[in-house]
């Protein structure tokens, strides 16, 4: 399966609470609540949007990725109120490899929620996508998001220190069916 094509049947996914869909334009205040909030930004590679227009650029950004087939960032949307309550990355590495990165809003944390999507979509990506290699960067501190990659049986795959802070790397292989040489 191509990558286009993968990626057109990632937004048709759903969990028991979570329904997955492209990001869109009407998007951008919840979008904006939840990359302005600096404690739920403080383990991603950017720093928290300050104004409307910060969100307003990234989501253009999101949708130019989607379309050069770069990157994939997808909502997340709660069933029960439509209400996008996160986002989920896929990066293509290479044909056959991904990197994984995920954000939800923090009014949502420890509720089983991330666990629930990323068990959908690392399954979809080992199955339907084809991907041979997932891979995930965790920064320092993200005690939550090591356990939940842990939990999916990702591995630690090295420790790197970038621009001060440690940087953790984790992946996951495509399990080998018995019997196949």
């Amino acid at each position: 399966m191509g990558i286009h094509e993968w990626a057109e049947k990632l937004v048709l996914l759903q969990t028991a609470r979570i329904s997955i869909r492209k990001l869109i334009c009407a998007d951008v205040q919840d979008y904006f609540i939840m990359y302005s909030d600096a404690e739920a930004m403080r383990y991603r590679g950017q720093m928290p949007f300050e104004k409307i227009e910060d969100a307003q650029v990234s989501l253009k950004q999101v949708q130019d990725d989607w379309f050069a087939n770069i990157k994939f960032r997808v909502a997340l949307v709660l069933k029960e109120s439509n209400a996008l309550i996160g986002t989920f990355l896929i990066k293509s590495i290479e044909e056959d490899s991904c990197e994984i990165g995920y954000s939800l809003d923090k009014n949502y944390w420890n509720q089983g929620i991330m666990t629930e999507v990323c068990r959908a979509v690392v399954s979809f990506l080992l199955e339907e996508a084809e991907m041979e290699t997932i891979y995930a960067v965790v920064r320092e501190g993200n005690e939550s998001s090591m356990r939940l990659l842990q939990k999916l049986q990702f591995k630690p795959a090295a420790l790197q220190l970038t621009g001060g802070k440690n940087i953790s790397y984790y992946y996951r292989k495509k399990e080998k069916t018995a019997g196949m040489h």
